[in-house]
């Protein structure tokens, strides 16, 4: 898929959540845009997967080796920020089931040090979250053929509903650390987690799409969040040789955003705590 495709999918995936948004407040054309949304990126996922000669598999290779290279270096930076900034923690873990995140989880554990362990890796239930999508669509999961299930586009994160973060996190309450992989949903702010007095340190990675709401910079400067891995808006995202240095290589694609320097990023970075209303 070139930029173009991927442009056009992004564009889709933020059409759905402000779609699913604005129908949950009634507003008319929140279910069409929904529906609409989804039917484009899963048009450019199909003719993704069934197009594209020697040339295109070649340079999708390369990317591919390219991202996980990338997705070690954030994984270790991670760690490493961790073992530094609190030391001595147990971490949970919220994933998904992709290879991307073994690979960070790789680089997570290279990062850590002796001071620092995963005490477990939590994955929500996203076949519940994307049921619960269609339904609101005005799809009915039920009486869909399994081959036309199988098609539709994974579940965003961001889509999910904060009852089901907050249910995947119900063990983790007692961990040092929650490393949160898939970012946050749309509506993290209602989260009953950040309710529960004295709760994990929460580090938010965000690396695919941007974190929703500008109260990002204010959960940050509260301690809600610990800290917020991100995309660098001035980064180099080109195809190239991953600079050997890790620290040049991560400050090439990604920020890390803390109580220390959120001021000081969101000046630098005036679109970093963007909208989406």
């Amino acid at each position: 898929m070139n930029f173009l495709g991927y442009f056009i999918m992004i564009v889709a995936a933020i059409g759905m959540v402000v779609g699913i948004t604005k129908q949950k407040r009634g507003v008319p054309w929140g279910k069409p845009l929904t529906v609409i949304c989804a039917l484009v990126a899963l048009l450019f996922a199909l003719t993704n997967l069934f197009t594209g000669g020697t040339n295109t598999k070649k340079l999708q290779k390369q990317y591919q080796e390219w991202n996980t290279a990338y997705q070690l270096v954030a994984g270790e930076m991670i760690g490493q920020y961790i073992s530094d900034k609190i030391g001595n923690a147990e971490v949970v873990v919220l994933r998904d089931n992709t290879d991307a995140m073994d690979t960070f989880i790789e680089g997570m554990r290279k990062g850590f040090g002796d001071n620092v362990t995963i005490a477990d890796e939590i994955t929500p239930d996203f076949e519940a979250a994307q049921r619960e999508m269609m339904i609101a669509s005005g799809m009915d999961p039920a009486t869909m053929p399994e081959e036309e299930m199988a098609m539709m586009m994974p579940m965003d994160p961001m889509m999910m509903s904060p009852d089901l973060i907050d249910e995947a996190l119900e063990d983790a309450l007692d961990a040092d650390v929650v490393v949160s992989l898939i970012g946050l949903p749309y509506e993290y702010l209602d989260m009953d987690f950040w309710r529960n007095d004295g709760h994990p340190k929460f580090v938010a990675v965000s690396i695919s799409m941007p974190m929703p709401a500008p109260e990002m910079k204010s959960m940050i400067e509260v301690g809600h969040i610990t800290a917020w891995i991100t995309n660098n808006p001035e980064g180099d995202h080109t195809l190239g040789d991953v600079p050997e240095d890790l620290q040049e290589a991560f400050d090439k694609r990604y920020i890390i955003v803390d109580g220390d320097n959120v001021k000081s990023m969101a000046d630098k970075f005036p679109n970093l705590f963007m909208s989406m209303q």
